[in-house]
């Protein structure tokens, strides 16, 4: 499975711009291939000096963590990649994501997390699909495919890369051409490892139609692929056309050998007459074709080959199937003694195996559970800070709708205080223009006289003066009061009259005599309680006696 990119790092053959120090970014680069741990000394300088921006910090970190063979530093590298996707130089720049899931990918690979791998790839076909990258959006699905495949969806690994290879097989470019080829791979490894060889060969021939199709008309095939825009020579051209057209070969080799040993044998000559066959890799990959037709001999000098280029490095499930096939080799070439002691070194070594896989799938499903903790502490932390936001919208949209009502409330005040201003003026001049007018030397009604000797005698002013008091003084009887102030005047009773004298009299002292509390005032005006002043002013005037006075003032 290989990682899906939509653009492949250049190799860095030579380190520019160093500035007179090796604590820079090309220079780390460099260092972490052979000395990882010598390469995050460099990287913590840079940073200290200030020659490496944040966000190419935490990616170059997260880049020599991905290379450690450790787990411990595999982890610690997704961790780093991840937090970089929350990051504030990340988000919403489409090619700093790339990078990001790019490693996250290549992360997920190294652990042989198929469903991480899955989860990060998908993430970045959608984003290539974003940015209108097609061919790579095609070419990390085909990826996405492998990775489905390798947990056990083989039908529905098989219909995406089905689905892929349909899209691909059309001219354009070069890049496509090359993505149809890697999808043709993914397709055919699958069904290599579901013992399905027959089937791999139409998917090769498929490739080997469209390298024809490109050599007659390379006119309609744009020159964007990233594998050959390295180079301009037409030998490296020739080079990339005779390893694909040799890959497909050898797979073509391994389909027939089981069935059809005659084009088996074809494919194996024509896969020798390629540049691409004589290497180590090219027959590496023919070998399973070689032990079906019975080349055992050149099975054996491939393995031995292997081997060698393996070195120390054989605690893996591919050195024990060398092992297997080698013992077998040997069998069939009459040397058992020698099959006996590959199959003793295959049986221990897959003893081994298994137990190392007890501790992998233990790791895994530690680190699964870990990865789990992360994710569950990261959503607390996201609806933490959602209900924040939410409360904060919530505080924002009150204190808005508080201050929307205070400025309301204050408006109302204003245009009732603008309303008051104008009411006192006018009640200041009703009550000159009554002063005004004298009061009639002979009244002719009987309304006319009480209202005269009440208003110059202002009787009014005492608190206890009432109906019974004013039959008293002028020797009537109720029912004569009664019907004077209900049939001669504007007031319905007696009361109402004493009580508009009173009032009308409290507005001079209020505007004259300002020295008098607002309870001295009631009182001087012929009121027993202050509170049925106030409530009988602001009934009559609809302000209250304190606004009147206030706004008296003012004028």
């Amino acid at each position: 499975m290989l990682a899906a990119s939509c653009k492949q790092a250049p190799r860095v053959h030579q380190i520019r711009n160093l500035g007179g120090t090796p604590y820079q970014e090309d220079s780390i680069r460099v260092t972490y291939g052979r000395n990882p741990e010598r390469a995050l000394v460099l990287l913590d300088s840079a940073i200290l000096l200030g020659n490496i921006d944040p966000y190419r910090a935490l990616l170059t970190r997260a880049t020599i963590y991905s290379r450690s063979p450790e787990s411990r530093r595999l982890d610690q590298a997704e961790t780093l990649c991840q937090s970089l996707l929350q990051h504030d130089s990340v988000v919403g720049v489409p090619q700093r994501q790339s990078a990001v899931l790019d490693l996250l990918i290549y992360t997920s690979n190294m652990k042989d997390d198929n469903e991480s791998y899955i989860r990060w790839a998908s993430q970045k076909a959608e984003l290539c699909r974003e940015m209108g990258d097609e061919v790579e959006y095609l070419r990390t699905q085909a990826e996405i495919g492998a990775a489905m495949a390798a947990l056990g969806q083989t039908e529905e690994a098989l219909q995406k890369l089905d689905n892929v290879i349909r899209q691909l097989d059309v001219p354009g470019s070069i890049n496509r051409m090359d993505a149809l080829s890697i999808a043709a791979k993914r397709k055919m490894y699958v069904l290599k490892q579901e013992g399905r060889q027959e089937e791999m060969a139409p998917v090769a021939r498929r490739v080997l139609s469209r390298l024809d199709h490109y050599q007659k008309h390379p006119e309609v095939y744009a020159e964007d692929s990233y594998r050959l825009s390295w180079s301009k020579r037409p030998s490296d051209r020739e080079r990339y056309l005779d390893f694909t057209r040799g890959q497909a070969y050898a797979n073509l080799a391994v389909s027939y050998a089981p069935r059809r040993r005659d084009s088996a044998l074809f494919y194996l000559q024509k896969l020798s007459q390629t540049n691409y066959g004589r290497s180590l890799s090219a027959r590496k990959m023919i070998v399973p074709a070689q032990m079906e037709l019975g080349m055992y001999r050149e099975a054996m000098a491939t393995y031995a080959q292997v081997e060698k280029q393996l070195g120390a490095d054989t605690l893996h499930s591919d050195y024990a199937l060398l092992l297997r096939d080698r013992a077998r080799a040997a069998r069939a070439l009459g040397r058992p003694e020698e099959a006996y002691g590959y199959m003793q070194r295959y049986a221990a070594l897959s003893s081994e195996l298994a137990n190392k896989l007890q501790e992998s799938k233990a790791q895994e499903y530690a680190a699964r559970y870990r990865a789990k903790e992360q994710e569950l502490a990261i959503q607390k932390a996201q609806v933490k800070n959602r209900q924040r936001t939410v409360e904060l919208s919530l505080s924002v949209l009150l204190l808005a709708i508080a201050a929307a009502g205070l400025l309301v409330l204050l408006r109302q005040k204003r245009l009732l205080h603008r309303k008051n201003r104008v009411l006192a003026a006018q009640i200041a001049d009703t009550l000159k223009y009554k002063e005004q007018i004298q009061l009639p030397q002979e009244p002719t009604d009987l309304f006319e006289q009480l209202r005269v000797a009440i208003k110059r005698d202002r009787l009014f002013l005492d608190p206890a003066f009432d109906r019974q008091k004013l039959t008293e003084l002028f020797h009537l009887s109720n029912r004569q009061v009664g019907a004077a102030f209900s049939r001669g005047s504007e007031f319905s009773s007696l009361s109402d009259f004493i009580r508009d004298c009173r009032l009308e009299y409290s507005c001079h002292l209020l505007t004259e005599r300002p020295e008098l509390s607002i309870k001295e005032v009631a009182a001087q005006s012929g009121f027993q309680y202050a509170s049925t002043y106030s409530t009988d002013f602001k009934n009559k005037y609809t302000m209250t006696p304190s606004e009147y006075r206030e706004l008296q003032a003012g004028q």
